[in-house]
């Protein structure tokens, strides 16, 4: 659910996104579930979602850190740059992976869908920075323009 998602800006608010809508379908005690079991899970979301969104603001922080340096330098991007932006933004990638595993393992498998449909709505309004080289792309999967 996070492959289209290449920039911070945009994990950031898929990040909250998926833990409202998370949050929402907790429902309330009952039918086996006790107060404490659901507190837990709310405390559990909580906690990911904010591991999330603290690793793309790091991704933020490190593009714009680059962005900055380079318009005051006036140096090209080093492959160091490149580096250390792509690795900042899959550790964002993973951060939000494992607050959606407690999606997938505590919510019914109808959330996929919505979660999917949050996940395509914030990739279209991803962007990643002109002097980011995307990767190629796997096998089956539309081809990305760099600007």
């Amino acid at each position: 659910m996070t492959h289209g998602l290449i920039d911070g800006y945009v994990l950031r608010e898929f990040a909250c996104s998926a833990r409202d809508h998370m949050l929402a379908r907790l429902g309330e005690p009952g039918f086996g579930v006790t107060a404490k079991a659901i507190g837990k899970r709310r405390t559990e979301i909580e906690t990911r979602c904010a591991e999330a969104v603290k690793a793309a603001e790091k991704s933020i922080k490190t593009d714009t850190d680059i962005e900055k340096s380079l318009r005051d330098t006036g140096r090209p991007v080093t492959q160091h740059d490149r580096t250390q932006s792509r690795i900042k933004l899959g550790e964002a990638r993973h951060y939000c992976q494992l607050m959606l595993h407690l999606a997938h393992g505590h919510g019914p498998r109808s959330d996929d869908r919505s979660l999917r449909t949050r996940s395509r709505e914030a990739a279209v309004k991803a962007e990643p920075p002109s002097w980011r080289e995307l990767p190629q792309p796997r096998s089956g999967e539309p081809e990305r323009s760099v600007r």
